[in-house]
């Protein structure tokens, strides 16, 4: 069972201190962010009922970044300066590497650029370092639980290849500083030279390196990704993994699975110069088969082993008129705002409606939407 006792300035977390403050903050700055990316929500423009899109995507505000793309430049700091200072002895050679790539970048653009660019090509390396020095600040825990409730109500596809993947990372999420291999990373950069004064040549040098990248890739079976996603959301309230990560996984499998059927789309409302795309049909489709069991997952957390959790965390958000809840919708339809709002309305939030945000109590999500899923 999952304990939480507060004492003073920090949460006690099966037999661990974890800092309180550093958690509050960062729920109080996404409280203000709410806020913002709301300030008009009651406009007529931005009514959420009428464009999802307007709501969550509207002045350029998100909440938080696509899924596994780069960390804000705060943390990529950090990580540079645990890459540069504090790296295991024989992963000089490494760590190297990556400073005098960003030394070289800072020849040509600028600080945030670089630490940017350094992230992108050298993805493997700073997830290494979060495994080994700040395993102890992600929360492995609920999101070991969540792979574990996803795993059991995913068994009816238990023969898919993704499953076992899936299952594989469960196994390996709460150890992560032994599951990561060195000599695979070594590997993935070996005959790499960085010159500090030469960033040309780097990047020459690191397009010819591309190939080994993947194949680390392939090796490491997405255990970068994950890394990367569990330091990145750290501090987020629980709503955050159930839908981003939860929605992705179901979307792992359905993508494959729905494209066998004969899907019915004609539960969805598109408008006609839309449908005729036969291709954002079936993504509508595969999209709001996660979303519902994300959502239905979320639900049964929440009233359950999570309940003490989200009411912790939505006693700080209240503040900014929001919660876990409200929260959950649109950090799912962030993840749709580079497709802009014609796309991302009509075909990715496809009916979405929010409780208590000017629109009738109880329309939570995808109303009057009846497609059969064969549950």
């Amino acid at each position: 069972m999952r304990m939480i006792l507060i004492f003073s300035t920090f949460f006690f977390v099966n037999g661990e201190l974890l800092p309180l403050l550093e958690k509050v903050r960062a729920l109080r700055d996404l409280g203000r962010d709410f806020n913002l990316i709301n300030k008009t929500a009651y406009d007529e423009q931005r009514y959420p009922c009428d464009s999802f899109f307007n709501y969550v995507c509207g002045e350029g505000y998100y909440l938080h970044s696509v899924m596994a793309t780069i960390p804000k430049l705060e943390d990529l700091v950090v990580l540079m300066n645990a890459i540069e200072r504090d790296v295991p002895d024989g992963f000089q050679t490494l760590s190297s590497k990556v400073v005098n790539f960003f030394l070289s970048c800072g020849k040509v653009k600028s600080v945030d650029e670089c630490h940017r660019e350094s992230f992108e090509y050298f993805r493997s390396i700073y997830a290494y370092i979060i495994a080994q020095k700040f395993s102890n600040k992600i929360n492995t825990y609920d999101f070991g639980k969540m792979l574990d409730s996803f795993l059991m109500k995913a068994s009816f596809l238990r023969n898919h290849p993704n499953i076992k993947k899936i299952g594989r990372i469960r196994d390996q999420i709460f150890n992560l500083h032994l599951h990561f291999d060195r000599g695979i990373i070594e590997e993935t950069f070996q005959g790499l030279v960085m010159f500090k004064g030469n960033y040309e040549h780097n990047l020459k040098a690191l397009e010819t390196n591309a190939t080994q990248r993947e194949k680390s890739r392939e090796k490491y079976n997405n255990l970068v990704d994950f890394t990367l996603y569990l330091y990145e959301g750290r501090n987020m309230p629980i709503s955050y993994m159930y839908s981003t990560m939860t929605v992705h996984l179901w979307m792992s499998l359905f993508n494959s699975t729905d494209r066998l059927k004969d899907i019915n789309t004609t539960c969805f409302l598109m408008p006609s110069y839309l449908a005729r795309i036969e291709e954002l049909k079936i993504m509508a489709y595969v999209y709001y088969h996660s979303f519902s069991k994300a959502l239905e997952q979320y639900s049964e957390y929440s009233e359950n082993e999570g309940k003490q959790l989200i009411a912790d965390e939505d006693a700080i958000l209240k503040e900014f008129n929001t919660n876990n809840e409200e929260l959950f919708s649109i950090f799912y339809g962030q993840n749709f705002c580079q497709f802009g709002k014609e796309i991302a309305d009509n075909v990715f939030y496809q009916g979405v409606k929010h409780r208590d945000r000017s629109c009738k109590k109880g329309s939570f999500m995808f109303p009057g939407i009846k497609c059969d899923f064969d549950f």
